[in-house]
């Protein structure tokens, strides 16, 4: 049967200009993930899930034509799954898989001749074995959790000797379609006006002194990373608990406190990645990052920065399902393909997602960091239910590792004190860092 042609999406078409700038610039917009297996692996369910997840979703079987104008939609895709054995003694073995987790994820995608995908398992001991899932950037219209999630559900379903059935989803034309004239109709007026108010240019720009000016837009990356102890995790949740608010406000309060400490800037936009939902099952949930803007420098005391961010946060959320492109003009903040994003600071909370397969196996999706960022830097919290670690990841073209150090030092300073006496001043906090 002959492909389907379709034209790009306006997000597609950034990533294809991404692609021709550099393989760095290429492979800072890969997706990886890694899926532990822990108690009995069957490959065969492995593959079936693999096969079912491409099959469901068209836009992992496309390719882009050569010249970028559109993109061809296969009936199947072709693609193996390698496994690669580190059973060694001792810690040589998983080192060994941690670089092979790196390229994997790192390595950049041909978008016109090879599949948008990759699969490679690692066995790391009898019960042991972690599968590394990549996308490319380009794949169009897939959440990253819900690409996880659904393998987990097919692989958790097919293990047990049961059939996958999933809602069915709209037709990937039908999706391109609608991302490529226009944006939906359905995003409420009230939504649109909410973030006009919001995404001024003042309000977005923000100043940092950075180690070093770059000439052109750099995508290598390094990362800093610190484990909360127990106690200080406990601490937290308490104080979470007595403001009525979550544990990512109140982490977000703090990267506000350590941005604005380092900059004195009145208004600290973060980027938050939220997920835009559509009221029907059908259409896909898509990942989308909005600016949640803090205004430091009107609140007294960290008691009343933590309500103001609670407040930010509920409204943002509010008003999430919208699509800040046509609202500046045709000028998304985040847009791969811009030179330099206005806004280049990040704030991810990494919650566990864990699926069960029986009393034999369980599964959880974590991270792959491969080196790359599209952003100066990003506060990743990896949350699980009896420990906290703290990364701080950034662009290596801009800031020295010994910077960030120092201000992952202040980040747990400021956490400790926060923690301590949510009354103290603002401005007291911030004199002894």
């Amino acid at each position: 049967m002959t492909p389907l042609v379709l034209p790009l999406t306006e997000l597609q078409r950034d990533v294809w200009m991404v692609s021709h700038r550099s393989p760095e610039a290429s492979s800072a917009h890969n997706l990886s993930g890694l899926v532990k297996f822990c108690g009995r692996f069957q490959p065969r369910a492995l593959r079936a899930a693999a096969e079912a997840l491409v099959q469901r979703h068209a836009g992992l079987r496309a390719s882009i034509l050569g010249d970028g104008s559109g993109q061809r939609v296969h009936e199947a895709a072709k693609f193996d799954i390698p496994l690669t054995q580190f059973l060694t003694t001792g810690d040589k073995g998983r080192e060994d898989f941690v670089s092979l987790a790196y390229e994997e994820g790192r390595r950049r995608f041909d978008p016109v001749t090879e599949p948008l995908f990759r699969f490679h398992v690692a066995r790391l001991a009898e019960q042991e074995h972690v599968l590394v899932f990549t996308t490319a950037g380009i794949v169009a219209s897939i959440s990253k959790g819900r690409l996880f999630r659904e393998f987990c559900e097919a692989y958790a379903m097919m293990s047990t000797g049961q059939d996958w059935k999933p809602t069915p989803v709209i037709p990937y034309e039908t999706y391109v379609c609608s991302r490529t004239d226009g944006y939906s109709s359905s995003i409420r007026e009230e939504d649109q006006d909410y973030w006009r108010s919001k995404i001024t240019e003042k309000a977005l720009s923000f100043h940092m002194l950075a180690d070093v000016e770059p000439t052109q837009r750099m995508y290598d990356g390094g990362c800093v990373r610190r484990s909360l102890a127990a106690n200080i995790v406990s601490s937290l949740r308490s104080v979470c608990a007595r403001y009525h608010i979550s544990l990512f406000q109140f982490l977000l309060s703090a990267l506000a406190v350590l941005l604005y400490g380092v900059s004195r800037q009145e208004v600290i936009p973060v980027g938050v990645g939220v997920t835009r939902s559509h009221g029907d099952s059908r259409w896909p949930p898509e990942d989308s990052i909005l600016p949640f803007c803090v205004e430091c420098a009107h609140v007294a005391s960290i008691s009343e920065l933590l309500k103001h961010v609670r407040d930010v946060v509920l409204d943002a959320y509010e008003h999430r399902n919208v699509y800040l492109r046509p609202l500046m003009g045709g000028r998304d903040p985040y847009s791969p393909a811009a030179e330099a994003s206005p806004l280049s600071i990040v704030f991810n909370l990494d919650s566990p997602m864990t699926v069960s397969a029986g009393d034999s196996l369980s599964m959880e999706v974590l991270d792959n960091f491969c080196g790359t960022t599209r952003f100066d830097l990003l506060l990743n919290v990896i949350e699980r239910q009896s420990w906290c670690a703290v990364e701080l990841r950034y662009n290596s073209g801009i800031f020295y590792r010994e910077t960030i150090e120092r201000w992952m030092d202040m980040l747990q300073s400021i956490l400790a004190q926060m923690i301590t006496d949510t009354e103290v001043p603002l401005n007291r906090l911030l004199a002894v860092q």
